[in-house]
């Protein structure tokens, strides 16, 4: 059973957390004020590190798919304990590099999957996606991003006032690159997949952890807010998961 924390430590937490979630979900204060059943002076009051009452708390924790109790711990506790109910360790205003780059750094438990519109700056992770190959035997790498061809993609491209098509065979061109200069053992382990639709979430995973991103309208993914997961426990981090095995399944017999 859930202890109810006490009045003063309640507002001292949940402010910045909250704006944070509530950015990175891509919601206005009136919007999460809707979600959540409460007025927008609440959602307001909260962000500001005023005093929120444990219903109100519970209620726009529900709206951000997370709890209470994740509201009011801080980061870095979460982070270490591994107590935020919604799978979430931290939030980034935009994708960091330097994230991306200590998880793939550290002893990869799992595969690497990139998802995105296209992958951004492929070039640079170029160095790293190679030494995590040569640092973890047999590790799988897929990178997935949007045909070029689809018909989505003209859709992306008034989103954002770009050639969307020239920018992904301008990063399919990277990969070829990249793969060309592996080894043959390591050839084999990476594998590029084409999209005909706009994912759900951008997505920078290794193992069990990963960085999520959100399309917005005339934003790049990784210009916007991005939340760290770690683990596949939480209302979140499920949904993350799960939407990723919708899409990363092995190729059937027939295709």
């Amino acid at each position: 059973m859930v202890t109810k924390p006490s009045n003063n430590s309640r507002h001292q937490a949940h402010a910045k957390k909250i704006r944070q979630l509530r950015m990175a979900l891509g919601h206005y204060q009136h919007e999460l004020a809707e979600l959540a059943g409460v007025n927008k002076k609440t959602v307001e009051n909260m962000e500001a590190g005023r005093r929120a009452t444990w219903k109100c708390l519970q209620k726009v924790a529900k709206a951000l798919k997370t709890t209470p109790e994740d509201l009011i711990v801080n980061e870095e506790t979460a982070a270490l304990l591994g107590l935020n109910g919604s799978g979430i360790v931290r939030c980034y205003e935009r994708l960091d590099g330097r994230a991306f780059e200590q998880l793939l750094l550290q002893q990869p438990t799992g595969p690497v999957v990139i998802v995105n519109t296209w992958i951004e700056n492929f070039r640079d992770i170029c160095g790293l996606l190679t030494a995590a190959l040569s640092k973890t035997s047999g590790l799988k790498i897929d990178l997935y991003q949007l045909n070029p061809d689809a018909p989505i993609v003209k859709q992306r491209a008034l989103e954002l006032d770009s050639d969307v098509a020239s920018r992904i065979r301008g990063e399919n061109e990277k990969i070829k690159d990249f793969v060309d200069d592996l080894i043959p053992e390591q050839r084999i382990q990476v594998t590029e997949h084409s999209l005909d639709f706009i994912p759900k979430f951008s997505l920078y995973m290794v193992g069990d952890q990963g960085l999520v991103g959100f399309y917005w309208p005339s934003k790049t993914a990784v210009s916007k807010p991005q939340l760290h997961i770690r683990g596949r426990t939480g209302f979140f981090a499920l949904e993350v998961w799960s939407y990723l095995e919708s899409i990363h399944r092995p190729p059937t017999a027939d295709e």
